[in-house]
């Protein structure tokens, strides 16, 4: 797989608003003097310190600010907050900005800090493509990655199938430190493309990326953690690493620590916090985490299984499965899959048990009746069920 999504690569623009600030000229304006000083702690990822300078450069006009103001709140730079975010967008589509419009288009198609409107959506993209930014573009701010061209020499040799030198291609990169190659290595040696499938070797290049925080490769790290491959099974390191990848605005990493909540893998269980989780990433696109978010929302509806191999070894003996489920494990940390083990063999010995236990109270009422009637050949249901140990 290769990561398009995120390999849109960064923004030409803010590398060329940096070259412009470093020439700034002693006539500037007082806008360009509080962007450019918004700009620098920016590329330096100190978004807390640049979002001052940015906020008085945006009130003076400046789109670009905006823009990037809209960014840092989107992507949970400092903290997620989409409905700051979506007004930010909308400033800087007003001032003139063309990747303000593209991304105010995005939040209202997927209701990103508002109400989906999709008529909105289009008219947006629309003003975007016709300022140079098209709807397929995905503009990420940001500094360029080390060993830039030979990451794009990989991307054209993964499109045209050629897994092995792109492999060899995005290594070079990847050495050189560029954290997009880090994460493609990874997801090749993860999937066995151009290279013998090892989940080893796909655990450290996620993990070299992801110290570079790059989000995709914190959350496909946290699932090698959670799955247990490549790397010894962890949940409270996965969900610590799903929390991160959320926090930057990832749907992936919104979805995953979703579940995170939603079964109490490496965090307390806590069905509130899964839905808000869901919610997020279904605003985004993800239609699974939409599902799950307003299946939740009801709160008799059943959390249900982490996978099927949880599903099934509870379901093979179960006949009414819904009348016996149960409630959540509310407030319940597992930290491996032994731990949910134990619990589930607990969870469907006492689902069996109370199923048996109406069952044979049905038997019973029925044989009540029968002899109640002076019924021939009345059915005993025998002794009750005994209470499981």
């Amino acid at each position: 797989m290769l990561f398009l999504s995120i390999v849109g690569l960064c923004r030409a623009g803010v590398n060329e608003d940096w070259e412009a600030c470093q020439k700034l000229p002693q006539n500037a304006t007082q806008t360009q003097v509080q962007y450019c000083g918004g700009l620098r702690p920016f590329l330096q990822k100190d978004y807390s310190r640049a979002i001052d300078s940015l906020n008085r450069a945006g009130a003076q006009g400046s789109g670009a600010a905006l823009g990037l103001l809209g960014y840092i709140y989107d992507k949970g730079r400092v903290a997620p907050d989409p409905a700051r975010a979506f007004g930010y967008y909308r400033q800087a589509a007003q001032a003139g900005n063309s990747d303000g419009m593209h991304e105010l288009a995005r939040c209202y198609r997927y209701g990103i800090g508002t109400a989906r409107n999709e008529a909105e959506a289009v008219r947006w993209f629309k003003e975007a493509d016709a300022h140079g930014v098209p709807e397929g573009n995905q503009p990420i701010p940001g500094h360029t990655e080390p060993a830039q061209t030979l990451f794009d020499t990989g991307v054209q040799q993964y499109k045209a199938g050629n897994f092995a030198a792109a492999l060899a291609t995005f290594r070079q990169a990847a050495d050189a430190g560029n954290r997009l190659a880090q994460l493609q290595v990874g997801s090749q040696y993860e999937r066995g493309e151009g290279v013998a499938k090892n989940d080893a070797e796909a655990v450290r290049w996620y993990a070299k990326s992801a110290a570079a925080g790059e989000p995709t490769a914190l959350k496909n790290l946290g699932q090698m953690y959670e799955t247990g491959q490549g790397a010894p099974e962890n949940w409270t390191l996965a969900a610590q690493l799903y929390q991160k990848s959320a926090a930057q605005g990832s749907p992936d990493g919104e979805f995953a620590l979703g579940r995170c909540y939603e079964f109490g893998m490496g965090v307390p269980q806590d069905r509130a916090l899964a839905i808000q989780w869901f919610q997020r990433a279904g605003g985004q696109g993800n239609d699974q985490a939409a599902y799950f978010a307003k299946w939740l929302k009801e709160p008799t509806n059943f959390i249900g299984f982490r996978n099927n191999t949880e599903h099934n070894y509870v379901m093979d003996r179960l006949h009414y499965a819904g009348d016996f489920l149960g409630g959540d494990p509310a407030g319940v940390t597992f930290k491996s899959s032994d731990e949910r083990d134990r619990f589930l063999i607990a969870f469907k010995s006492s689902a069996v048990f109370h199923e048996a236990q109406t069952q044979w109270a049905v038997h019973r009422n029925n044989y009540q009746s029968c002899m109640s009637a002076q019924g021939t050949n009345c059915q005993s249901p025998g002794a009750p069920p005994a209470i499981p140990k």
